[in-house]
């Protein structure tokens, strides 16, 4: 199970205002505006939110609107300005009427349209810099605003205009989600960084180079953005550099030198004084817990039915596994606490077809970017109209085993063989489905006690079928939980991982005696 990527409220509000103005369906946006709060849909960070995306339309219609009737008045009558203004090419609106300065309008025009002439950016200074750098990002995108900021000399650019644009570009990364968003950011960081070292910014090292190093990783550039975090990490050695630094490691191949730096980031809450019991605010969570979404008993049902008929129309035979399959045999519904629904396939060959079938569609989305060719062992598909995750486990024969697994976030893979079994047909929240004919021995593989309910069970560190353990990936899954339980305060969880932490003391990667006597010093509180 992976993390399920958390779009934020601002960004819904974006896309369903720019589908309606694209479909010129007013009554359902004037719906839309009732239902969501017109505080909501006309706050600073919903216009913010429509700048960042770049949606010309949203953030005319918002600004203006909000401008009609007394939202946020004076910074959307500006924004407003601003995109009519280039929108109309008009001399007499936009920043023009704001700054009284043709000149000023002339040159954002100019950097937006690809002209590099430095001696037009002598003219502007102070909050004017930022102002413009804005409004190249907004109207011509992340290029323009690499442009415009690698021609500013750098005795013009002083720290507090710089500090002004990288807060702003902060801002703006926080609304981007998908991994073509973060291409020109990541040229456009490397400027950034050309600009820190050579003006007196070097207080900005640390913030710069996480983002230099962010946009690295979402475009898969790992080796890059090691080094990016590296110096960051150098230049202020905090918690929340430690962890993406201890998983660029891991993304690199570099494991024990990510559980050495894991183990440092465990001690690190150690000192802030987390110790199971205390929780920390959502945006400080660094591990987010997988599977958090859309889901319940009814919207799993709709999927499940959903996704099966699809199966047997291309005449594929998807079966119940893992938490799907134990809901099956000891509830006969899905589990209260699961988040998603879990299914397997024997075979890559067997996959491909059925997604093929799921692409034409558009009940489904099928997440392309886990598909790794006859490696692939774990392929989500996301149901559509109910929003729900589904997991395809994919079993691969191996030896007198099959063996399905996760490729996990944190930049590893974890594996779990299972003995072969024969599917028989079952009748599972009013869907006919496929189950393991001796479901019961593959629940004992996966759970060991299955019959017993264990809220704190972690299949990833303790599940009988799990390959790697006693190795680095195994050391790295238990790490992970470690800081999770830290700072969700999973107060059961913690003296679970730290037996199974002393059971691999003679293995690579031993978490030390001292950091182990630290983290039993916490059990008695969690108990």
């Amino acid at each position: 199970m992976q993390m399920q990527v958390k779009i934020p409220a601002s960004v819904e509000i974006v896309q369903e205002i720019d589908r309606c103005l694209t479909a010129e369906d007013m009554e359902t946006l004037e719906a839309f505006m009732k239902s969501t709060g017109f505080d909501l849909v006309f706050s600073d960070e919903t216009l913010w939110t429509a700048r960042a995306m770049r949606r010309t339309g949203a953030v005319v219609f918002l600004s203006s609107f909000a401008v009609e009737y007394g939202y946020n008045q004076p910074q959307a009558m500006f924004w407003r300005d601003v995109f009519l203004g280039f929108l109309n090419r008009d001399a007499k609106c936009g920043i023009l009427s704001e700054r009284k300065n043709t000149e000023f309008s002339n040159l954002v025009t100019k950097l937006i349209e690809d002209d590099k002439s430095q001696r037009l950016l002598l003219k502007i200074s102070g909050d004017q810099l930022r102002d413009a750098y804005e409004i190249c990002f907004d109207l011509g995108g992340a290029e323009a605003a690499e442009r415009f900021l690698r021609n500013i000399p750098n005795s013009r650019l002083t720290h507090a205009v710089f500090v002004k644009i990288i807060k702003s570009a902060v801002a703006r990364q926080s609304h981007l989600i998908r991994e073509s968003d973060f291409v020109c950011l990541r040229s456009l960081y490397e400027v950034f960084v050309l600009k820190l070292n050579a003006g007196q910014h070097t207080s900005l090292t640390n913030v710069v180079h996480l983002m230099l190093g962010e946009a690295c990783s979402k475009t898969q550039h790992h080796e890059q953005a090691l080094h990016a975090f590296q110096i960051a990490y150098k230049a202020q050695p905090i918690a929340r550099t430690l962890a993406v630094l201890a998983q660029t490691l891991c993304r690199t191949e570099r494991q024990l030198e990510s559980v050495e730096a894991m183990d440092r980031l465990i001690s690190e809450l150690l000192d802030m004084g987390l110790d199971g019991q205390k929780t920390v605010a959502a945006s400080e969570i660094y591990f987010p817990v997988p599977g958090e979404g859309t889901y319940s008993s009814e919207l799993a049902k709709t999927a499940l039915a959903a996704l099966m008929l699809a199966a047997k129309e291309c005449g594929e035979k998807l079966f119940l596994v893992s938490g799907t399959l134990l809901g099956f045999a000891r509830a006969g519904g899905v589990l209260t606490h699961d988040k998603d629904v879990d299914l397997g396939i024997v075979g890559v060959d067997r996959l491909v077809p059925l997604l093929r079938h799921l692409v034409k569609q558009s009940e489904f989305q099928v997440l392309a970017n886990y598909m790794k060719g006859e490696d692939t062992i774990h392929q989500p598909v996301i149901h559509g109209p109910t929003g729900v995750w589904i997991d395809i486990f994919v079993y691969h024969p191996k030896d007198d085993k099959w063996v399905t697994g996760v490729d996990i976030q944190f930049g590893y893979r974890q594996t779990f063989a299972f003995t072969p079994f024969d599917l028989v047909e079952a009748d599972f929240m009013d869907t006919r489905v496929f189950v393991p004919r001796d479901f019961e021995l593959n629940l004992r593989e996966n759970f060991g006690d299955w019959k017993t309910p264990d809220k704190n069970y972690l299949s990833h560190i303790e599940s009988p079928s799990l390959v790697e353990k006693g190795t680095l990936v195994h050391q790295l899954a238990m790490r992970l939980w470690v800081v999770r339980s830290l700072q969700y305060g999973f107060t059961g969880k913690l003296p679970k991982l730290i037996a199974k932490l002393e059971e691999t003391q003679a293995g690579e990667g031993a978490m030390s005696i001292v950091l182990l006597d630290r983290l039993r010093a916490c059990v008695p509180l969690t108990q």
